[in-house]
């Protein structure tokens, strides 16, 4: 029997993965044999291909086009800054052909919209790619089903035999769970990239100044810090997630590298320099704390998502060593949930009703936090990165944070533990605890 091919996850390489388990969608009639449902199903792929190919390119061209466009404006209003990020953009891009969270410029507004649009439009065609295959590979199953009820009645058992082993196949390939896992992951990340709606200043138009100094808070779901200028310093908490018809100048930019105190409660935790964030929730409100400014917001059921970083002993980049979901319950009064993690010594885990402690020794490199409200959506992200910066790595990857975790290309990932951000329900003092194996970016 053939086994399935399971390195789908690669780019490009849905469709090819496909191949061995799709047809085309459900004809007039039965396809007579089993050879017949597959060059059905070669025309579907072929199909599928060819309008995967074209609407690939004409989104890259369209790209290409817009920063083409944007540094012509730049250059008419004689903004050197924009021209030279956009500069870089399409060099990058040229080698690139993609754009991450990751490159998302953090010195010019409108080309981080340019980008911003491209990205979640990237994200929105390889959903709907996802979509139209796991209908495929259903409708063929479903296909496969009929026609073995049909060979068995005409008495063709051993076709029949051979139409069931293929529906078997597919039925217990992991193939269809990656693709369900991987949609649930695509769906996350374009509801986390807000959409930027900041247009391209005309030739000879003023660009609208940045505000500079001043901090500044936005209502909705949303809890939002803006530091101090318009680039921040990496030492400079920021939230990552702009809700939709503000400002772009009005926002932090740093996607990395933030150093900040994380409070949902009352209590102020502003030495972060050792690596410590502690979250806590009094009463159902989100405070962040950074220095001597603090914002509040009301939010149910929040769920706080710690990562925790390490460098593999004598390899090159980062793992996620861990990851761990702490929901927070709705404790009343002075009672609170602390998420407290510090790089002190290895082997020790400790989870009591108010604290939640992860422990590493010299690996340990840092952490990334995640909290949400009760309706999953991402209020507030940070990272505590000293341990990574001194040791001379310049950014986690962008792919690290993310608070419902995208499997890396080159590891697979059981479907059962994917955690989803979805509404969370109450629980009993102490909230619960998720682990995840070793996952290498």
């Amino acid at each position: 029997m053939k086994k399935p091919c399971s390195s789908f996850l690669m780019p490009g390489m849905v469709l090819a993965c496909l191949s061995l388990l799709v047809t085309s969608g459900r004809a007039a009639e039965l396809p007579a044999n089993l050879e017949a449902a597959k060059r059905n199903y070669e025309g579907a792929i072929s199909t599928a291909e060819r309008d995967c190919r074209t609407r690939t390119q004409a989104l890259n061209q369209e790209y290409a086009k817009s920063l083409d466009q944007l540094q012509d404006n730049a250059q008419a209003n004689g903004d050197l800054d924009s021209v030279m990020a956009t500069k870089s953009e399409k060099e990058r891009y040229l080698k690139a052909r993609t754009v991450t969270e990751a490159d998302l410029s953090s010195s010019s507004a409108v080309l981080r919209s340019v980008q911003t649009q491209f990205l979640r439009a990237s994200i929105g065609f390889e959903i709907e790619k996802n979509e139209r295959l796991l209908g495929l590979a259903r409708n063929h199953e479903a296909i496969l089903t009929e026609l073995e009820k049909e060979l068995t009645k005409q008495g063709n058992f051993d076709e029949a035999v051979k139409v069931r082993e293929e529906r078997d196949l597919i039925s217990s390939s992991p193939v269809i769970s990656q693709i369900e896992y991987q949609l649930a992951s695509l769906r996350v990340s374009l509801k986390r990239i807000a959409p930027e709606t900041i247009a391209s200043p005309a030739a000879g138009e003023t660009p609208a100044a940045p505000r500079g100094e001043e901090w500044d808070t936005v209502g909705g779901p949303n809890v939002t810090i803006y530091p101090h200028g318009t680039s921040p310093p990496r030492s400079t908490g920021v939230v990552l997630k702009r809700p939709a018809g503000m400002s772009a100048t009005d926002r932090g930019r740093s996607l990395h590298w933030v150093s900040a105190a994380v409070q949902l409660g009352e209590r102020e935790v502003s030495d972060t320099r050792s690596g410590i964030v502690r979250a806590e929730q009094t009463q159902n409100f989100l405070r962040i704390v950074l220095g001597s400014r603090s914002v509040e917001k009301t939010i149910i059921k929040p769920t706080a998502v710690v990562e925790y970083f390490t460098r593999p002993s004598g390899g090159s980049g980062i793992n996620r060593t861990s990851t761990e979901i702490i929901r927070l319950p709705n404790f009343v009064g002075s009672e609170r949930t602390t998420i407290d993690t510090a790089g002190v010594r290895t082997g020790q885990r400790v989870v009591t009703t108010r604290r939640v402690r992860r422990v590493f020794g010299t690996d340990y490199y840092g952490f990334v936090l995640s909290v949400f409200n009760g309706d999953g959506d991402l209020v507030y992200q940070c990272a505590a990165p000293s341990q990574l910066k001194d040791k001379g790595i310049d950014k986690i990857p962008g792919g690290a944070v993310v608070a419902s975790p995208v499997a890396p290309m080159n590891v697979q990932v059981a479907p059962q533990r994917v955690v989803r951000p979805a509404p969370v329900q109450a629980e009993e003092p102490g909230g619960g605890v998720w682990g995840g194996d070793n996952q290498s970016f």
